[in-house]
């Protein structure tokens, strides 16, 4: 945690447990391969803006890499988006139903498409997304975390694609992004 210099994390299969909070704020570190030893990946990696690439075991029983970022593999949430990824446009998965705290910290991402699928999206889930532009919130999503979308500079419209507004927790937008509604009975 904070090793400043730390670039590279590779862990044997044989290591059985690691912190979720191990390698937090290592601000140089590109890459992480957790094979089969992390018991928790909800806050593994936050700080770590220089992160392009996780790996996971496809034998990991809990977790999956699909496109890049880290999912539960039964797709309940979205765990990490490495900020590095190198992609403009973020397509989460469908069946995906939450969006994890920290999910998106740092991406540089500049829209992100949300599935039907999603219920919830968690506290600071896209902190410091200065690239993201736009946000489409789908029907479904029944809440949306404390911070959200704080940091989010360059963010100007939120769509909300359902008849009312979910759950919005304190300060889930910056003050300046315009929030509407798309009633799909319209």
């Amino acid at each position: 945690k904070g090793c400043r210099s730390l670039n590279e994390a590779i862990l044997p299969p044989d290591v059985i447990h690691v912190s979720g909070s191990t390698f937090d704020a290592c601000e140089s570190l590109r890459s992480g391969d957790l094979s089969l030893t992390m018991d928790t990946m909800l806050y593994a990696f936050q700080g770590c803006p220089s992160l392009g690439t996780i790996r996971v075991s496809s034998n990991n029983a809990t977790y999956a890499v699909y496109d890049g970022a880290v999912y539960y593999k039964d797709l309940r949430a979205l765990l990490r988006v490495p900020p590095q990824l190198g992609v403009r446009t973020f397509n989460v998965r469908e069946g995906t139903k939450a969006i994890c705290p920290f999910a998106f910290e740092d991406c540089r991402i500049e829209s992100v498409t949300l599935p039907d699928s999603l219920v919830c999206i968690g506290d600071f889930a896209f902190s410091s997304c200065t690239n993201l532009v736009s946000v489409s919130i789908p029907s479904r999503v029944e809440e949306i975390g404390n911070y959200a979308f704080i940091g989010c500079m360059r963010l100007k419209n939120v769509i909300f694609m359902g008849n009312r507004l979910p759950k919005i927790g304190d300060r889930a937008f910056p003050q300046h992004v315009k929030i509407s509604i798309k009633s799909e009975c319209r």
